[in-house]
């Protein structure tokens, strides 16, 4: 899957990424899409947030890991998706 240009600092953003639809689809971005995305997953617990990338971590460590911006209107003009 080619990844568009859009001049943005990220390509994706899960939010709500320590729930439990969340899980899947970072669990998924992780081990099946190209390694090369930028991308940064949101939610309210910073703890349970660190705790997810750790796990990440370990699925593909070759893998760019996702970005943890805070502020949600950054995020949202940060990014293409």
């Amino acid at each position: 899957m080619p990844i568009k240009q859009h001049g943005r600092q990220y390509d994706l953003v899960v939010f709500g990424a320590t729930g439990y639809t969340g899980n899947f689809v970072t669990e998924h971005i992780t081990t099946h899409l190209p390694s090369n995305l930028k991308w940064a997953v949101a939610g309210r617990s910073d703890s349970k947030l660190r705790g997810l990338v750790a796990e990440l971590k370990k699925l593909n460590s070759d893998r760019v890991q996702p970005g943890e911006p805070k502020d949600f209107e950054f995020l949202s003009h940060q990014t293409g998706v």
